[in-house]
């Protein structure tokens, strides 16, 4: 028979680890990849509390109900403007990176990895990422004729649109190969049902480091 001592000693430090568990807060590289999940999955309750100056913002309501809806709101003119923007070839960034990350495809196959972090104000980090374009790796196989996909080019913002031709076709587009990303991440506290911790402020690609090659696909 187990010792009962033992046995409440073990529960308590069980009990402690899931709370441990319940209130790490997220590394930089998690913030990065849960901002571009949520921003890609439109998960917009994700999206609120890991976007830094959104819980407890005034401008956004009297109340975190107000707050939200304000937020969800705004979520969704960003992705209206993005795709109007897009299909007519350059979209306007700004800096809080929902139109960047549907551009560019974050957490959603463009590999990025960290080359340099520094630390900002009171527990801030400032991160930067090289991203690597997979545009040469797009199965075309299953795409029927007329289908429209987009690639991103240079300057950022600008975008080239490619129509899968009915007949057999060369096209040739100067796509997107690398760029540099900046991410600053600020802490806040706690605020509006959302945890403490690191939060995006804002990502911006650094300039003059985008890097585009000549693609060619075969139809």
């Amino acid at each position: 028979m187990p010792d009962p001592r033992t046995t409440g000693l073990l529960g308590v430090v069980a009990v402690s680890l899931v709370l441990a568990g319940c209130t790490a807060e997220r590394s930089p590289r998690e913030c990065l990849v849960d901002f571009t999940r949520a921003i890609q999955d439109g998960d917009v309750a994700t999206l609120f509390c890991i976007s830094a100056g959104a819980a407890g913002a005034a401008s956004l309501g009297d109340d975190p109900e107000m707050r939200r809806d304000g937020f969800r709101r705004w979520f969704e003119q960003e992705l209206l403007v993005y795709e109007q923007a897009r299909d007519e070839g350059e979209v306007e960034l700004t800096g809080h990176g929902v139109r960047l990350t549907k551009l560019l495809a974050l957490g959603r196959g463009t590999f990025y990895r960290e080359v340099g972090r520094r630390g900002v104000g009171e527990g801030g980090v400032l991160l930067r990422t090289r991203l690597e374009m997979a545009y040469s790796q797009i199965d075309l196989s299953g795409l029927t004729p007329g289908t429209t996909f987009y690639v991103a080019s240079a300057p950022i913002g600008r975008v080239v649109p490619v129509v899968v031709p009915a007949q057999a076709e060369e096209i040739r587009v100067e796509a997107l190969e690398t760029v540099m990303l900046d991410w600053t991440l600020l802490r806040e506290e706690a605020a509006d049902d959302c945890p403490s911790g690191l939060k995006v402020a804002s990502v911006e690609p650094v300039a003059g480091s985008a890097q585009t090659r000549p693609l060619t696909w075969l139809f």
